[in-house]
């Protein structure tokens, strides 16, 4: 037998005997966490032989691991402060003719991290520690005009907006969107002026500030479902929610790169969790509802086109989003660690300053930057009527899932 052989047969004989051990273990009475993720998927005995918890991405995984070893080198009792931004060209704004992003954060004058591209001037200095974090020293910050609570040393670090939250949450300053601060923050408050100032006030039990909410790139978080069902609104999906799960052995399969806003966007209408599975999928996700896979899915729309180009060979539709969207709008926050804040206050206050004043002009010259892009033919059943109203009875029509 090769040693390839010899080394699968291994693996699987480890995996078994892990298996094994799991559920005698959890016979003997030890507690359930020792076995169990929060969200119940993956066993955490599997991180506990092998370091690693499959409900995560690698990206997660490795952010994770470099946070910890971050925390043991640089300590903010020792004058040390970690900024993360986002690695997402919608916050940079890469690929727009004017890149807002960019330019507000060139504000600050610090560089956004070791990113070196057409939006982000270059800087020379600093330290690179690996591929994303950049360490500047206390003098280096000097230079650029910071004279009060300088950190001895500054850790710029690019991370996926969505993990974002969760790293300032800990300690540090960042920026994500609103729709990846609700989701990985648990935020079951969405929409609407009121939900807005209830929103931060969440936040800041949690631990965090909302300083700033630079406004540019509005999106909306939204259910898109197939045409073919018929219906328009998340209420009407309530409505007909029994004959969902009778098909799908108990629940509405809905794919998602986000973890819990699907489930709050629900609840809100009154479909408890229960009756919900989210399925975390990285990516374009039109495509497991078009192809039923999945009875529809829960995304961010910036303009619509790829939910309004998705047609059949007849011109006809086949997605449409539900009313009302779950967030409206989603935007980058400036989001701030309320310890990490009091510890270095007089820096904070000269570098949101900056932003905000140079948000405010950005917005006055470009302004197209800060409305709203979707296309409201997101919510129409064919793209022939922009009135939104779906002319088919949901109730009718839906009966059609069963022939």
């Amino acid at each position: 037998m090769k040693t390839k052989e010899y080394l699968q047969r291994a693996i699987e004989s480890i995996k078994d005997g892990a298996r094994i051990l799991t559920s005698r273990f959890a016979y003997a009475g030890a507690p359930d966490n020792f076995f169990t993720t929060e969200n119940n998927k993956q066993p955490s005995f599997y991180r506990f032989l092998f370091g690693t918890d499959k409900t995560k991405t690698e990206n997660e995984e490795r952010e994770e691991r470099e946070d910890d070893r971050f925390r043991i080198i640089y300590s903010e009792d020792k004058g040390d402060l970690k900024i993360y931004l986002p690695d997402g060209d919608l916050y940079k704004g890469k690929r727009d003719p004017v890149p807002v992003g960019g330019l507000i954060w060139n504000s600050t004058g610090l560089p956004y991290s070791t990113v070196k591209d057409d939006s982000i001037p270059k800087y020379e200095g600093g330290t690179e520690i690996g591929r994303d974090v950049l360490e500047l020293g206390k003098a280096d910050i000097v230079k650029l005009g910071y004279t009060k609570d300088v950190p001895e040393r500054l850790l710029l670090v690019t991370r996926r907006p969505h993990n974002i939250p969760r790293s300032v949450q800990k300690e540090g300053m960042g920026i994500s969107g609103k729709d990846f601060i609700a989701d990985r923050l648990k935020v079951p408050v969405l929409n609407g002026a009121k939900e807005e100032e209830a929103f931060m006030k969440y936040l800041e039990k949690q631990g965090i500030l909302q300083v700033l909410d630079l406004g540019y790139k509005p999106t909306q978080i939204v259910f898109v479902f197939p045409t073919r069902y018929g219906i328009s609104t998340i209420d009407e999906l309530k409505y007909n929610l029994t004959k969902f799960i009778e098909r799908n052995g108990g629940k509405i399969r809905l794919p998602s790169e986000f973890e819990e806003l699907p489930y709050y966007g629900l609840e809100k209408f009154g479909i408890p969790r229960k009756f919900v599975d989210v399925e975390r999928t990285p990516g374009k996700t039109e495509p497991y509802a078009i192809l039923q896979e999945a009875d529809g899915f829960c995304d961010i729309v910036e303009t619509g086109k790829s939910i309004i180009d998705a047609v059949d060979g007849n011109g006809k539709r086949l997605i449409r989003a539900l009313k009302p969207p779950i967030i409206d709008p989603s935007t980058p926050r400036v989001i701030v660690n309320k310890n990490t804040y009091q510890i270095f206050r007089g820096f904070f206050d000269e570098l949101f300053g900056r932003l905000d004043e140079c948000m405010k002009k950005m917005k006055k010259e470009y302004p197209e930057y800060w409305e709203k892009k979707a296309d409201p033919r997101i919510f129409d059943e064919d793209n022939g009527n922009s009135s939104g109203h779906n002319s088919v009875s949901s109730r009718t029509s839906l009966a059609n899932m069963y022939p």
